[in-house]
């Protein structure tokens, strides 16, 4: 995902997550207010005055979101059509990682030396290695 692309997608998911806590938190309030309401048949009354605060509260907040924007100009970005549409991308990507995979795994080789102990890779055993953290890393 491009650097914009990312930004614009944390942006969506920052908003999502605060539209989505601020309807949870007006859900419950008005919970409240409905479980505590004195009706009298034609009218109907707060249980508390704190109740018509909770309501206004929530509408206040409700009011700096740019319902233009929501509504009509543009929808918000699609998080899920943009990773869509990069599928075949990551796709074509793996089946390219997976065929270095293998051309280096038939080359791969580590040699001995006298003067240590441990293996010295060859350059394509250290692609090989590479080339398997980035499929891990793709999770395919």
């Amino acid at each position: 995902m491009s650097e914009i692309n990312q930004t614009n997608f944390n942006v969506f998911k920052a908003k999502a997550i605060s539209r989505g806590k601020l309807l949870e938190r007006f859900r419950c309030h008005l919970q409240e207010v409905v479980d505590h309401v004195a009706n009298e048949g034609d009218r109907v009354y707060f249980g508390s005055t704190n109740h018509f605060d909770f309501l206004k509260d929530v509408v206040d907040e409700m009011d700096m979101w740019k319902w233009d924007r929501i509504i009509k100009e543009r929808p918000e970005i699609d998080p899920y059509a943009e990773l869509r549409a990069l599928r075949p991308r990551l796709e074509a990507l793996t089946e390219a990682l997976r065929e270095c995979e293998e051309f280096f795994d038939d080359r791969a080789d580590a040699e001995y030396f006298t003067d240590s102990a441990a293996p010295h890779p060859n350059e394509e055993m250290k692609l090989l290695t590479l080339v398997r953290d980035a499929i891990r890393k793709a999770g395919a």
